[in-house]
């Protein structure tokens, strides 16, 4: 991993299928410096940008593909290697990215990062946890709004941060709805927003309670208009 010009060969020598694919794929995901060479090796397995990876991109097909290909104890052996893609921390995005698509990650864990640190690392993240239940489900509808309404609420919150941060923190956010589209089935954010946002309507509906003042009766309903 620390001079993948040496893949090829490696790859041949071990005989592991799937290992070249494994270590573009973390280096992808690493934030870390795009030559020509690496742009060309990257253009082999994803369509996803060398600027969209540096934002904080994710193409989560690749990722599985490279897991089923390699296998487990090959991937994480390689997972383990990561530490030598780049001089800095960029590898432990990679790594973080890994552990969300593969179910290493909770909710909970992201949350907490994303709240007591602002790390926009575990906001990406979050739109590529493993869903416990199928988005065709009604908890695993439940499970997507959840993530929804945290990175909605979260964008929210980046008013009192200054102009910088939260330029760059509403990329992450878009970022991580990108992912959640993806990873819930829909084709685009903008249609998982109006399942959303539609889905979270009829569970305010169900709340609804009704209020009598005097001789007034006050309830919210929504009609077909």
């Amino acid at each position: 991993l620390y001079a993948p010009q040496w893949l090829p060969w490696t790859a041949k020598y071990l005989n592991w299928e799937g290992l070249e694919m494994t270590a573009w794929c973390l280096h992808a995901h690493s934030h870390n410096y795009f030559d020509l060479q690496k742009e060309s090796e990257l253009g082999k397995y994803t369509s996803v940008t060398p600027q969209d990876f540096q934002d904080g991109a994710v193409d989560i097909a690749w990722f599985k593909e490279a897991f089923s290909t390699l296998g487990e104890s090959r991937f994480q052996q390689v997972y383990e290697a990561a530490h030598y893609i780049c001089d800095n921390q960029g590898y432990i995005r990679a790594r973080v990215y890994a552990d969300a698509i593969l179910g290493k990650l909770t909710l909970e864990d992201c949350k907490k990062r994303v709240l007591e640190k602002r790390n926009k690392d575990y906001l990406v993240a979050i739109g590529l946890l493993a869903l416990k239940s199928s988005p065709s489900e009604p908890s695993g509808m439940a499970e997507i709004l959840e993530i929804y309404k945290f990175i909605q609420d979260f964008k929210k919150s980046g008013k009192d941060v200054g102009q910088q941060r939260q330029a760059s923190e509403k990329r992450s956010c878009e970022l991580a709805m990108e992912n959640l589209a993806r990873n819930a089935g829909y084709p685009d954010p903008i249609r998982l927003t109006w399942a959303m946002e539609t889905l979270d309507i009829q569970e305010l509906m169900k709340k609804v309670q009704t209020i009598n003042i005097d001789d007034t009766k006050i309830e919210l309903q929504v009609n077909s208009l």
